[in-house]
């Protein structure tokens, strides 16, 4: 039996690549690294990109908590990830009033509140902008330039496809 800690991180695992194949997170993340500008990876995991959406299970009924535990003990993959898509945004929303705005993390200069129908993602690369040389300025420069061209496009595209806010932020 699952601790409820498991179960929370378990869809949280499953959410994040049921969205990532959902919103192209995957392709996008591909692209920036063959761009050869030495982006390191924050977490051990490789990945340079993470689903910031904390996951709410308390939101689910009991049976569909009880139905999601079963699934993930019968390891029925297919159902997982239906149940997963038919409670994301109850789960991962941040707030259940969609018309609302949610600070996701603090930020003196308001970057971090967004829709309450805002699924997040953090691109989260070893950044230090502390001791630089003028070489490492350029290429974190470059760098932060192109995150925030591949960050616009994609939002515009995504967000005019699906009903859904989807952001993409640098951490």
């Amino acid at each position: 039996m699952n601790t409820k800690a498991e179960v929370k991180d378990i869809y949280r695992q499953i959410a994040e690549e049921f969205l990532f194949e959902k919103y192209g997170i995957n392709i996008i993340e591909k692209r920036i690294k063959e761009q050869g500008l030495n982006y390191i990876p924050a977490e051990k995991d490789g990945k340079l990109i993470h689903l910031f959406n904390e996951p709410h299970m308390e939101r689910l009924l009991e049976s569909e908590y009880l139905r999601f535990v079963e699934l993930i003990e019968n390891n029925d993959s297919e159902r997982i990830v239906d149940f997963i898509n038919e409670t994301y945004r109850k789960v991962l929303y941040p707030e259940t009033d969609i018309k609302s705005e949610t600070e996701f993390f603090r930020d003196i200069y308001g970057n971090g509140i967004f829709p309450s129908n805002t699924i997040l993602f953090v691109f989260n690369d070893l950044l230090s902008k502390i001791d630089l040389n003028e070489e490492e300025k350029k290429l974190e420069e470059k760098k932060d330039k192109l995150f925030q061209n591949v960050r616009v496009q994609y939002e515009r595209i995504v967000n005019k496809e699906n009903d859904e806010n989807v952001r993409l932020i640098r951490k």
